[in-house]
């Protein structure tokens, strides 16, 4: 006895059928939705979007005893953030009150940013070009260690 006289493929026929059909209207239901959800979202994002967003202005004018310098840095802080301070990893050093007047995102996880720093820092930067991260503006405190001396 085969399949096809005791009737097991007629079912499997039927079963098939209908799987394909429920599977075709979900299909259908699914991108009707998806349209649906696109049109109402696109409809609602210009009616929102027409406010005007203000711009904000970068003073150009650099600062007495200050350099305009562009590194390729790490960054924690976010793009929004004007101030910050700049952290040498191997070294330990650390300059304060930097001002980030531009940024860029890199292919890898460094920024190219333009930043403006005292010009007294200048030089720990040209010694050191690479190995910098971006850190959030903080007080840096120096503890150096005195000497004194016992006169007799």
């Amino acid at each position: 006895m085969n399949s096809q006289e005791n009737g097991i493929s007629l079912q499997l026929q039927k079963f098939k059928e209908s799987t394909s059909k429920k599977r075709q209207e979900f299909q259908k239901k699914a991108i009707l939705r998806f349209l649906l959800i696109f049109i109402l979202s696109h409809l609602l994002r210009t009616l929102t979007t027409e406010s005007v967003t203000e711009e904000v202005e970068i003073d150009n004018q650099i600062k007495d005893g200050h350099v305009q310098m562009s590194l390729e840095v790490q960054s924690l802080i976010p793009k929004s953030e004007r101030e910050a301070n700049l952290f040498h990893k191997e070294k330990r050093l650390e300059i304060e009150k930097v001002q980030v007047l531009d940024s860029k995102n890199l292919d890898t996880s460094f920024v190219l940013i333009k930043v403006e720093l005292p010009s007294t820092s200048v030089s720990k930067i040209v010694e050191n070009p690479r190995g910098w991260k971006l850190i959030p503006k903080r007080k840096i405190t120096n503890n150096k260690k005195v000497s004194y001396e016992i006169l007799l």
